[in-house]
C-alpha cells in the first residue's frame, strides 16, 4: 500500500509499515495525476447537479450551483426534493418532487442536448425511492452517449446527527441503485462505514476495506471528515482512494458545525476536475477552500454557510 499525506502545503510520501514516519516532502504523487489528460481532452462547461433545493440556506443544489459558478462551471439544476430549509431546522416543510415532474425535467435536459454538454453529474440528498430509481434510469440511458462522469454523494447520515437522517430503506436503495453506476463517491466517515457495514478506525482498515469491496475498489473514493484513532483530536482528514493508492489530506479541526459543507466539497471537487485538474489537485483545492470557509464562519459565529464566507475565501480557488 502506497500512501501520500497532505499537510496543506505539501505531500508527505509514506509507505506501509513505516508506522507514520515521514520519509520526504515531495510534489503531488504521480499516481494522482493520471486523470488529468482525460479531463483536459473531455472538458465541458456544464455540470448537472441533482439534489435538494431549499427556500433558504446553502445546501444541496443551492450551494452546489454557487460552488460550480465560482469555479467557472455552469450548473444545470434538477431538484429531488423542495424544502423550506435544511433538515436540521426545528421545523421543515416541503416534499419530494413529484415523479412526473422529476421525469419531465430530466427529459428536457436530455431532449435539448444539455446533458451532452455536461462533464459531470452530481447526485446528493434524496429521500424518495421512486426518484432514486428514475435517476438511475436516466444515468443508464444518457451516460453512454453523453460521456459524463458520475459523482455519487450518499448524503444519508452522519455521526453528528446520530446516524441516518433518511429512512433506512431509502438509504439502502440509494446505495444499491446508484453506487454501481458511480465513478467517484464522496461519503463522510459515517456513510463510508454504513456502506461497508463495519467500523473503520485507521488508514490501514480504510485501505483494506475499500480494496476488498467489489464496487469501491474500482472507483475513486473520497471520504470527508475522516476521524481515525491515530489522528490528534484537533486534526481532521480527507481520505482519497484512487487506482489502488491512498492519500490523506489533513488540516486542523475547526470547532464549528456548519451545515452543507459536504455538498460544497463535492461540488468543488467536480468543478476543479472540470477545469482539467488531476484528482489530487481537485481534492487539495476543495480541502483548502472548505477549511478557509470554516475558519471564517467560526470567526463570525456562523453555523450556516453564507455568501460572505464563500466570497471572502475565493482566492483559495484561484
Amino acid at each position: 500500500m502506497r500512501q501520500a499525506v497532505l499537510f496543506l502545503d505539501s505531500f508527505v510520501q509514506q509507505s506501509a509499515g513505516m508506522q507514520g514516519k515521514v520519509l520526504e516532502r515531495v510534489p503531488l504523487p504521480s499516481f494522482l495525476n493520471r486523470h488529468k489528460a482525460r479531463n483536459m481532452r473531455a472538458m465541458k462547461k456544464r455540470v448537472l447537479t441533482i439534489q435538494s433545493q431549499v427556500a433558504i440556506g446553502y445546501v444541496g443544489n443551492n450551494i452546489a450551483a454557487i460552488a460550480l459558478q465560482l469555479c467557472g462551471s455552469d450548473p444545470v439544476q434538477v431538484p429531488t426534493v423542495m424544502l423550506s430549509n435544511h433538515i436540521e431546522y426545528p421545523e421543515v416543510y416541503g416534499r419530494p418532487v413529484e415523479p412526473a415532474l422529476f421525469s419531465a425535467l430530466l427529459k428536457g435536459v436530455a431532449a435539448n442536448g444539455i446533458v451532452d454538454d455536461c462533464s459531470f453529474l452530481i447526485s446528493g440528498f434524496c429521500n424518495d425511492k421512486v426518484i432514486l430509481s428514475l435517476l438511475a434510469d436516466f444515468i443508464r440511458k444518457t451516460r453512454p452517449h453523453a460521456g459524463y462522469r458520475y459523482l455519487y454523494d450518499p448524503v444519508c447520515g452522519d455521526f453528528r446527527a446520530g446516524g441516518l437522517y433518511i429512512p433506512k430503506a431509502v438509504a439502502d436503495h440509494s446505495i444499491a441503485t446508484l453506487l454501481p453506476l458511480s465513478d467517484l463517491i464522496t461519503p463522510n466517515h459515517f456513510e463510508l462505514e454504513y456502506i461497508l457495514g463495519r467500523k473503520i478506525n485507521s488508514e490501514e482498515e480504510f485501505y483494506n476495506a475499500v480494496t476488498g469491496h467489489p464496487l469501491l475498489r474500482s472507483r475513486t473514493v473520497i471520504v470527508t471528515s475522516a476521524g481515525f484513532v491515530n489522528l490528534p483530536e484537533d486534526r481532521i482528514a480527507v481520505m482519497l482512494f484512487t487506482e489502488g493508492q491512498i492519500a490523506r489530506f489533513e488540516t486542523d479541526r475547526v470547532p464549528v458545525e456548519v451545515i452543507g459543507t459536504g455538498d460544497l466539497f463535492a461540488a468543488i471537487v467536480a468543478a476543479q476536475l472540470n477545469l482539467g485538474r488531476d484528482i489530487g489537485q481537485a481534492v487539495d483545492k476543495a480541502v483548502r477552500y472548505l477549511h478557509a470557509v470554516l475558519r471564517y464562519s467560526f470567526g463570525l459565529g456562523e453555523t450556516d454557510l453564507t455568501a460572505a464566507a464563500l466570497i471572502k475565501c475565493l482566492d483559495v480557488l484561484q
